[in-house]
């Protein structure tokens, strides 16, 4: 919904679906950079208007305006430090309603009680405290999406549901801010999506190379 934005390797998903192996976003973040990259120039060699608004800069300035107003005493790199273990502890391979529920609450909490009282004095702190509101937008939206889907599938793993549903999740979360608060819809990408005789399933990668090589399972 942002003309001109263009997304390419893991902010794109890519397209192993569910799955992440490591390292392979960098090559599809080459190979779909330069697609990215060559629709963008065509683009704009056509004279299609496509930029950016004077009141989307507009509101960056003053939100970096008011950061650097910012009196506090509280440095940012406190409340970040903070979301990042929050994050690494609740968000990482194993998840579960307890955990993603902390995490949404610890949010909250750094919105309230930490973002009004940051002091920003040099450009490192506003980096910081940019990256720190980005964080939080990232980490409501992450919670929000694994606390909603209430099975487990591809790296995605919830132990308070373990299995995949495929009844119920044979689909995407789309999060979309409405009146300035965070929304989740479910879209089905193929409704007429269905497991094929030949498809994997849930094989494990180490037994998939251990079959390709030839290895006993």
């Amino acid at each position: 919904s942002v003309p001109g934005l263009y997304a390419v390797g893991e902010t794109a998903a890519g397209p192993w679906g569910a799955d992440r192996l490591g390292g392979l976003m960098h090559a599809f973040s080459h190979v779909f950079g330069v697609r990215a990259g060559k629709h963008a120039a065509a683009v704009a060699k056509s004279g299609e208007s496509r930029r950016a608004t004077v009141s989307m800069a507009d509101k960056t300035r003053e939100r970096v305006a008011a950061l650097q107003k910012g009196k506090g005493s509280l440095k940012p790199r406190d409340p970040l430090k903070v979301l990042k273990k929050t994050a690494w502890e609740n968000l990482n391979a194993v998840r579960s309603r307890n955990g993603l529920t902390q995490m949404l609450g610890v949010i909250e909490s750094i919105r309230e009680d930490s973002i009004p009282y940051l002091g920003i004095e040099n450009s490192k702190e506003l980096i910081q405290a940019l990256e720190l509101q980005n964080l939080l937008k990232v980490g409501e939206i992450m919670a929000s999406v694994d606390l909603m889907r209430t099975e487990s599938r591809g790296s995605h793993y919830r132990e308070d549901f373990p299995e995949r549903d495929d009844a119920n999740w044979a689909c995407s979360i789309v999060s979309k801010k409405t009146d300035g608060k965070l929304g989740l819809s479910k879209v089905s990408v193929d409704e007429d999506w269905r497991h094929q005789p030949d498809d994997r399933g849930e094989l494990a990668w180490n037994l998939w190379l251990k079959e390709s090589s030839g290895q006993d399972k």
